[in-house]
């Protein structure tokens, strides 16, 4: 018997000098992931499935593009085990509502995680392990708050998706340290207020979409050292105002949408330094009285190539206009 126990001690540490770990057996994952696993893996039967075949998945689709959808898809910790060269899994509209704790452990090359259209509530560490994520789409998940800590450690993503949701705020410092990231898409939520400070350390930001939201103000400096930043659409908001030089830092943006707000003026030289498109249609600025007189509304001006002339636009105030190309999308409603 003690010959029998020191057999088996010595496999055991064997086992666990040599790395290899257990892994819930194919045949005993939720059913729908094993049978995504039986068919990437090209094999009949999920007795069939080895450590080999795991290895060799780069993609696990168990998504609904279309409804009407399969059944609710409910994971536990274990499904993906083994997946260690896995690239992208997507688990769009499969009627999620959590994430298990370790669902995702050993997922260490996994680049792409797309969770749209479920109705998820995100817990704080459940994407800790997922070192080489670059792209996560949280989209359409009737969100309302996302914990502190989410996106801690994933310091290669390059894309965040969390648009069309219901959040209506963010937590401070919950976007610290992806210096890499290049695509952050808010809009099409409830946003009332941001941090000054929620953007800080973004400088490769490249795609910050804000639009749709219930934002009233922005705080000064929020757009500080987002010198990469090309588009910035903040249009369909309920901005009153604006404060000075909140644009200042933004050196290489094409591209400024700021219509359908409640803006009744703008700071001297809110636009000193963009050189990209600029629109502030739908809005309350208080533009000369006879600015519309005689003529039709909707109509696209700019410096050089719009109906209007270069005199009509620096009519509406030099400091603001001049030497930006500036374009109005539908009519202003000053008086």
């Amino acid at each position: 018997m003690k010959a029998k126990i020191a057999i088996l001690s010595a496999a055991l540490l064997a086992l666990c000098l040599s790395g290899a770990a257990w892994a819930l057996p194919v045949c005993e994952r939720t059913p729908q992931v094993r049978d995504a696993i039986i068919r990437e893996a090209g094999v009949g039967s999920c007795g069939d499935v080895d450590a080999k075949a795991l290895k060799g998945i780069l993609r696990l689709n168990l998504s609904c593009p279309h409804p009407p959808c399969p059944a609710v898809l409910s994971l536990k910790a274990g499904d993906f085990d083994g997946l260690k060269t896995l690239d992208e899994l997507d688990l769009f509209r499969r009627g999620l509502t959590a994430l298990p704790a370790g669902v995702f452990d050993g997922l260490d090359s996994l680049r792409l995680l797309w969770l749209g259209a479920n109705r998820l509530k995100v817990q704080a560490r459940v994407f800790d392990e997922l070192a080489s994520l670059e792209t996560i789409s949280l989209r359409w998940n009737r969100l309302t708050a996302l914990p502190v800590g989410v996106f801690d450690g994933l310091n290669s993503l390059l894309h965040i998706d969390i648009h069309g949701n219901r959040l209506t705020a963010l937590p401070a410092g919950i976007f610290d340290g992806l210096h890499s990231l290049q695509s952050l898409w808010l809009q099409d939520n409830r946003l009332k207020a941001l941090p000054a400070e929620i953007f800080d350390g973004l400088a490769s930001l490249e795609e910050l979409y804000m639009n749709n939201n219930r934002l009233t103000v922005l705080p000064a400096g929020i757009f500080d050292g987002l010198a990469s930043l090309q588009e910035l659409p903040l249009y369909s908001n309920r901005l009153t105002e604006l404060p000075a030089g909140v644009f200042d830092d933004l050196h290489s943006l094409l591209w400024l949408d700021l219509s359908d707000n409640r803006l009744t003026g703008l700071p001297a030289g809110i636009f000193d330094g963009l050189s990209g498109r600029i629109f502030v249609g739908r809005n309350c600025l208080a533009l000369p009285a006879d600015h519309f007189e005689g003529r039709e509304s909707g109509y696209v001006f700019g410096l050089n190539d719009g109906p209007y002339g270069q005199e009509d636009l620096r009519a509406c105030e030099p400091r603001f206009w001049r030497g930006w190309r500036l374009m109005l999308l539908r009519e202003n409603l000053g008086r």
